[in-house]
């Protein structure tokens, strides 16, 4: 009991907790480097805690798409690192879901901290950053991408409109059918980078549309949320275990609509938990009790993954998170599983059991980093995998396939780093004013062409 009760006087609101500095007064070269202020020392390292988590989700998630990159073609089959590519498949699922549902949260929570009109420039700038990260890595996708598929004799067309498409449009959506013969990026491990920028422009819709369930039906209004919490993720969960031998693992996993879900999780999580929601304070309470049991779980499930055998099925049509990866069983891809952990991770540091860990982080940084390696980490593997091929052959190259593995993603955050540092302000600068010029020359349009009124439209009216 001593336990639940210091659950709930610990979630005391405080809508105004969270700060967000002031841009107006900050020069253009410093536009990148805007931190969060707290004043309340507890809810700063709760900030920082949880954005660790998500820190960390990202960062495995690199290590596995790196992983993957090293091992997409059947002659890696023989790497010494062939017995942990299956651990990384399925920790990289369950992670990914992980990170998706604790920025939910954390977004949430820097929504419900300033006011909604100040949301919505925010959020763009927050978009821009980082469709330029995409707008760059797209073409560099397409001609590093098509260079390796022809020189396995892999090419086709449709792949680089696909890239392209995406690029474009910032769905991850198109990629649904595993067979070869289907379309498939050239940039395959994009896909988180684009959903988050669906998650930030739906995120005032969501949260919205709950205030007005809340208002709307009152108490009834948080079991509404509460179904439509949980409810999409169950039901695909059950679809996928159900029919095992289908595309609907494959088309949904990497895809806007469940990444969607699994954010809105957190974001529903937030909301009613800030609101001292019954239902969601028994699910705490439940979790506080079992977080340690959640835990060993998740490392005994994940340890039993080391040494699984790969196997080159690539006509199959089963569980897989790429068409060119080995299939996995359905009872280690519950998709639900991770959103379990991420819940059970927040419960833990909303209670304080995590209170002796105290990050003091820069977070934006951090983020663009992050943000600029999960995007450019498959087109920078296929250039360095062509020059070691060029400089040392295919058949070296592929001896020391293990050794290139290790070396990518820390070449590849110094490479971001100096991305994010010298060449991004730039393009950041120089987005802003396109944009500023297309806005002013579509408003002096509309000046000069105003829209006729109703009455003016009909003919043979008088204005008179």
């Amino acid at each position: 009991m001593s336990e639940m009760n210091n659950f709930e006087n610990t979630q005391t609101v405080h809508t105004h907790a969270l700060l967000v500095e002031d841009e107006s007064q900050e020069n253009e070269e410093d536009q990148n480097n805007n931190e969060f202020v707290f004043p309340d020392p507890r809810e700063k390292q709760k900030f920082d805690l949880q954005m660790m988590v998500v820190y960390v989700s990202v960062s495995v998630y690199i290590v596995s798409a790196s992983v993957t990159a090293t091992h997409v073609y059947p002659e890696s089959m023989e790497s010494k690192l062939s017995w942990v590519v299956i651990f990384w498949d399925v920790l990289c699922i369950d992670l990914s879901s992980v990170g998706f549902t604790m920025l939910g949260f954390v977004c949430t929570k820097v929504y419900m901290s300033i006011d909604t009109s100040e949301w919505r420039p925010y959020v763009g700038r927050c978009v821009l950053f980082v469709w330029i990260d995409v707008m760059v890595a797209t073409p560099f996708a397409m001609i590093f991408g098509a260079l390796s598929a022809l020189m396995h004799a892999k090419f086709k067309g449709k792949d680089v409109a696909l890239t392209l498409l995406e690029g474009i449009t910032g769905l991850a959506a198109f990629d649904f059918k595993q067979h070869t013969a289907a379309w498939h990026s050239l940039n395959p491990t994009i896909w988180p980078v684009l959903n988050l920028i669906w998650c930030l422009v739906t995120m005032h819709m969501t949260v919205q549309a709950n205030m007005f369930m809340k208002e709307r039906f009152g108490s009834h209004g948080s079991y509404v949320i509460t179904v439509m919490s949980v409810c999409g993720i169950s039901l695909l969960t059950v679809f996928v275990v159900v029919y095992e031998q289908s595309n609907v693992f494959y088309a949904n996993v990497r895809a806007p609509s469940y990444r969607l879900m699994e954010f809105n999780l957190g974001l529903h999580f937030y909301f009613l938990l800030m609101r001292q929601d019954k239902l969601v304070i028994a699910l705490t309470n439940l979790l506080q009790r079992i977080d340690s049991v959640v835990y060993v779980t998740f490392l005994c499930v994940w340890w039993t993954k080391l040494g699984s055998p790969r196997k080159s099925d690539l006509d199959a049509t089963c569980i897989r998170l790429y068409h060119f990866n080995s299939c996995l069983n359905d009872h280690n891809i519950i998709l639900m599983r991770g959103c379990l952990l991420a819940l059970t991770i927040l419960t833990s540091i909303e209670t304080g059991k995590l209170g002796f860990m105290r990050p003091n982080l820069r977070h934006v940084p951090v983020v663009g980093v992050l943000i600029a390696c999960t995007t450019f980490c498959w087109p920078f593997v296929q250039v360095l995998m062509l020059i070691l091929k060029i400089m040392l052959g295919g058949s070296v190259t592929t001896l020391h396939n293990s050794l290139i593995t290790f070396i990518i993603p820390l070449v590849l955050v110094h490479v971001a780093f100096l991305y994010v540092k010298l060449v991004k302000p730039v393009l950041m600068v120089n987005s802003k004013q396109v944009i500023s010029q297309l806005v002013m020359r579509y408003r002096e349009s509309q000046e000069l062409n105003p829209v006729p009124s109703d009455c003016e439209s009909l003919p043979g009216s008088d204005p008179e």
